[in-house]
């Protein structure tokens, strides 16, 4: 019905992302975006411009924001509307994205120069907005493991959790502190 045209694409909601003017809602049917201060949804799917409509995760960045999903990474721009891709044949480990995150910075709403994100399969990338470059990190570097779960950034460090523990790495200083349960090599 014309009352339920623009609202929630899909009521299995596999994650979100909120700043004060909007919530954006991923499902494996598209993006919902939520405008807080006119009560209106707008759908957002593969037909848009994202590069798949399974959205696992989504992180604002400005007037940018970042999904992840099976085919890689989509990053929207809200003041322009254009659409840019990335996967592997751009730099990225694996196109299976999991999480994202994007540290704060002194800017108001503006996040920091780098873009972290999590692979199903192939450790963790980390998309420089400066230089336009992509670096992973991997188990081989001092990932705990390359299954990653959960990513947040907090200054100078980004805490990954992984399916064999949690990560913590120290972009100052380029050095890993792995977190597990048991605290012994053979768990890690």
């Amino acid at each position: 019905s014309k009352e339920f045209a623009q609202t929630l694409i899909s009521d299995e909601v596999w994650c979100m992302s909120a700043n004060k003017d909007a919530v954006w809602v991923g499902t494996r049917r598209g993006v919902s975006r939520y405008d807080t201060s006119k009560d209106i949804w707008k759908t957002f799917t593969e037909e848009d411009g994202l590069a798949s409509n399974e959205v696992s995760s989504i992180a604002i960045d400005g007037d940018k924001v970042w999904f992840g999903g099976d085919k890689g990474v989509t990053l929207y721009s809200e003041s322009t509307h254009d659409w840019i891709h990335f996967t592997t044949e751009d730099g990225l480990p694996s196109n299976r994205i999991t999480c994202i995150a994007v540290p704060a910075s002194g800017g108001v709403g503006v996040g920091g120069e780098d873009v972290w994100f999590g692979t199903f399969d192939a450790g963790v990338a980390r998309y420089s907005k400066t230089n336009k470059t992509w670096k992973t990190l991997t188990k081989e570097d001092g990932l705990a493991h390359n299954g990653i779960l959960s990513i947040a950034a907090d200054g100078d460090n980004v805490w990954i959790g992984t399916q064999r523990g949690l990560s913590r790495y120290n972009k100052h200083t380029d050095t890993w502190t792995v977190y597990t349960q048991h605290h012994g090599s053979e768990d890690i």
